[in-house]
């Protein structure tokens, strides 16, 4: 392996035997040139514009890389990657486990912290950590994203950066078999909650046409949660009402991260005020007002054909009164229809309750790897240790399977 130090910003690589050079940046306007000619247009969280708005928003305790992959002169694959300090001990946040079990759990994840190459994006659920061309055949793209992680974890150890831990992250099945064969044995395959995704048939011109498509036991569920919920006041967030609404924004979303169980990256107001004022036509905010006070909210982005359910926030004494939270899901469900959207990703969590208004699991892969062996070795158990075990039950409100 060989390498060119151009910049201070920029460190260029050759790979795949020398047929490839691998370039890696720290800020996305010096990969930006190289990066917009493979950027693909039916995914804003791959392109230059999203990346711009990470590094503005100055998230806590994360950090970007690009890696950009030519043949010769021409771009044939990008690649994103977080880096993380990931403290698990601070990260699991699930105030039900019992106190002795949180004393032994203390000891273990002591062990656990280290700084971490994440392919993909924590904020987001779904692959969006890779790009290659149509040209670049599918187990090649595969190798180049092996070596450039082992590049990168090279690269950061020169910086006097050393990464303990490599995960790539969100793999659908399609993909998983190809890249479980390029990244070899050493890499361990776990998984978490699936994406939960609603499919929005072509025919489906209103939320009339939702609501037709229910069981008449799920249309009775849904009207009774509208009619538990007509006394919410709801409103579409300017920027200026966000920012008179941010410390209730603030509080409203740590209500739900504190309580989710397993957060890495912590948000904050300030982080959605400044996704709609990067995108303000994509990135909505809606808010669920009594009396005039704040008592939930919730985002959603369009991505090109697909609504991303962004974060929320509600009290729970407001949602148990008012439904808040099912309410919510009904109406990202008419944002997606009048949107002319495909489909709505709703992410991880809930996951029944999801399903209960239509949407289905999407298994997602994740594989990660420790640079030391013996913590390698044990590194499924101690997650399977850990990870919450989630009994659900998948339901089917509609008359008949939709598409």
């Amino acid at each position: 392996m060989s390498s060119i130090i151009r910049e201070d910003t920029m460190t260029s690589y050759t790979i795949a035997k020398n047929s490839y050079q691998v370039e890696v940046y720290d800020t996305i306007n010096k990969a930006a040139e190289k990066w917009a000619q493979l950027e693909p247009i039916d995914n804003i969280f791959l392109q230059t514009s999203y990346f711009r708005f990470l590094e503005d928003s100055t998230l806590a305790g994360i950090r970007f890389k690009y890696l950009v992959f030519k043949d010769k002169e021409k771009v044939v694959g990008i690649a994103y990657f977080q880096l993380v300090q990931l403290k698990v001990g601070d990260s699991l946040t699930d105030k039900k486990i019992p106190a002795y079990q949180q004393k032994i759990n203390s000891v273990i994840l002591k062990m656990a912290n280290m700084n971490a190459i994440i392919s993909g994006n924590l904020l987001l659920t779904g692959d969006h950590g890779t790009h290659f061309s149509p040209a670049v055949p599918i187990p090649l793209t595969h190798q180049l994203l092996q070596e450039g992680l082992d590049i990168l974890k090279k690269d950061l150890k020169q910086k006097k950066h050393p990464i303990s831990l490599q995960i790539i992250k969100d793999i659908e099945v399609p993909k998983k078999k190809g890249l479980q064969t390029a990244l070899g044995k050493s890499y361990n395959e776990f998984t978490l909650q699936p994406n939960m995704v609603l499919a929005i048939p072509e025919h489906w011109e209103n939320f009339d046409d939702y609501l037709q498509a229910l069981t008449s036991k799920s249309r009775v569920r849904a009207k009774r949660a509208f009619k538990k919920g007509k006394d919410i006041s709801k409103k579409e967030f300017t920027i200026d009402l966000m920012k008179a609404f941010l410390p209730q924004i603030d509080s409203l979303y740590k209500a739900i991260a504190d309580n989710a169980g397993f957060n890495v990256v912590y948000l904050s107001g300030a982080y959605f005020l400044n996704f709609k004022e990067h995108f303000p036509d994509k990135f909505r905010v809606f808010g669920y007002f009594i009396d005039d006070e704040l008592i939930a909210f919730y985002t959603t982005f369009q991505n090109h054909h697909e609504l991303e359910a962004h974060f929320l926030g509600f009290d729970t004494t407001n949602n148990r009164k008012y439904q808040a939270y099912l309410n919510i899901l009904f109406d990202i469900i008419q944002v997606g229809i009048a949107s002319k959207s495909k489909q709505i990703n709703f992410a991880r969590t809930a996951l029944e309750i999801k399903s209960s208004v239509g949407a289905k699991p999407v298994p997602l892969y994740y594989y990660g790897k420790h640079t030391n062996a013996v913590k390698n070795q044990i590194f499924s158990p101690v997650l399977s240790y850990f990870q919450p075990k989630i009994d659900w039950k998948q339901r089917n409100p509609f008359k008949k399977i939709v598409e």
